[in-house]
């Protein structure tokens, strides 16, 4: 009886194919992996050939439901059903190889055989392949594979890394890949390139998994110039060197001065100086990791020099003003002693030609308070009392010639401190053309004399 009983099994666990009457069965695996803690269903597709007339069969197990529940009308030959196997808790509890019975009544008729699935953990059925990221990339990209047989509805996933994040459900067919796009939203500037790692965590009824897989940042090098010049009297050259790739790289920045700009140059930060010849050669070298920066400043204040140039040019002009005039008018005052003290002083104006001038004017004015002195003046050709002007006319000087008119001022108030008298003026013609010449200002000092 107990041999009877082994050989049955043996018969049962080795035969493909079931013969009952005229019915033959053929079970092909589609999808026969379950996950365990999980309610993921197994697919079979059914081939059964029927030798004889058409038939009305019903297909079920007594422990796992099979779906869809309905009858089926099977003509005479081959036919082909897939259905749905969805064993419960009590089957996925152990790992590997399980089997259950499957019924198929027909007529009055029954035939018996087992599906056999596969037991198996979540981790390690989802495999994630993140593609490189380029610096340039708006989205990353990362492949998900189902590596086993195995029907996986709204599963949920999460993937994380340095350069970007995702949240979803997502369903796989069996042995099914998908390609997941990802913005990159977060700042990667400041990133450098090399090997890092993205994590997949994953959620699948009461089973959780995770996964890594490495991916590469790759490489760019780029260091962008920002440079401004501003100011023409105090000039300020700002110049911003910043590390846009994702790699360690070497700014740098050199400027050149001669050795007199360089006397009003200061600069920021302190440089590498390099002197040659008569210039001066400014170096900045700086290692700036991404996203890092390096910033200089350098400032000319040609303030000074230009005052120094302004206060030279006012003197050329100046000594070439007086050196190229035609005439020199020149005036100058002494004291003069009088029997009374009062306070009178003899004025003496020179006008000396460099060249040949005719019509010539001299006009000079006596200062307020004061008063012509009759005697000891050569007599003015015109006296205006009113504007209190003088006149003297010549009709002409040759070049080299000298002229010089005197008069005496007095007055009867007391002149205390410095006392000035206003510049004469020389009108003449010279070329067919009228000029006119100031002479200097003068002035006197007179002494401050305290009693007893």
């Amino acid at each position: 009886m107990k041999k009877t009983i082994i050989l049955l099994l043996i018969l049962i666990i080795s035969l493909n194919y079931v013969y009952a009457e005229d019915l033959e069965v053929t079970s092909i695996p589609i999808g026969d992996i379950l996950i365990q803690k999980t309610d993921n269903h197994a697919v079979f597709e059914l081939e059964i050939n029927n030798n004889g007339p058409s038939k009305e069969i019903e297909i079920y197990s007594l422990l796992v439901p099979i779906t869809p529940v309905q009858k089926y009308s099977i003509p005479h030959g081959k036919t082909n059903i897939k259905i749905n196997a969805v064993p419960g808790e009590q089957l996925r509890k152990n790992l590997g190889i399980v089997y259950f019975p499957l019924e198929i009544k027909y007529n009055s008729e029954y035939y018996s055989d087992r599906l056999r699935v596969k037991v198996v953990e979540l981790e390690g059925v989802l495999e994630i392949v993140p593609l490189n990221v380029h610096p340039e990339n708006k989205v990353a990209k990362v492949i998900i594979k189902n590596t086993e047989k195995a029907y996986l509805n709204n599963i949920k996933i999460k993937i994380n890394s340095a350069f970007y994040e995702y949240k979803g459900s997502i369903s796989f067919e069996p042995l099914e890949e998908k390609e997941i796009e990802i913005l990159l939203e977060k700042d990667i500037s400041k990133i450098i390139a090399g090997p890092y790692i993205t994590e997949l965590s994953s959620e699948y009824g009461s089973a959780k998994a995770k996964s890594e897989a490495v991916f590469d940042f790759l490489e760019k090098e780029w260091i962008s110039v920002h440079q401004d010049s501003s100011g023409l009297i105090i000039n300020t050259l700002s110049v911003k060197k910043t590390n846009e790739g994702n790699v360690i790289a070497n700014a740098t920045f050199n400027l050149k001065k001669n050795i007199l700009t360089r006397l009003f140059t200061t600069t920021y930060p302190e440089p590498l100086v390099v002197r040659k010849g008569f210039f001066v050669n400014y170096f900045w070298e700086e290692t700036l990791a991404p996203a890092e920066y390096m910033e200089i400043k350098v400032t000319t204040n040609y303030t000074f020099p230009l005052l120094i140039l302004i206060v030279f040019l006012g003197i050329v002009f100046f000594v070439r003003n007086i050196l190229t005039r035609s005439v020199v008018l020149t005036k100058r005052v002494s004291s003069v002693k009088t029997k009374g003290g009062e306070f009178a002083l003899r004025v003496r104006l020179s006008v000396k030609a460099r060249k040949h001038i005719d019509s010539i004017t001299i006009v000079d004015t006596v200062p307020p308070m004061t008063t012509l002195y009759p005697q000891g003046i050569n007599k003015p050709s015109d006296i205006d009392p009113i504007n209190r002007r003088l006149k003297w006319k010549i009709p002409y000087l040759n070049k080299g010639e000298e002229r010089v008119f005197t008069y005496i001022i007095h007055s009867k108030l007391r002149v205390l401190g410095r006392f000035e008298l206003p510049s004469a003026l020389a009108i003449f013609q010279s070329n067919g053309k009228t000029e006119e010449v100031s002479s200097n200002k003068t002035y006197f000092a007179s002494e401050i004399r305290q009693g007893n």
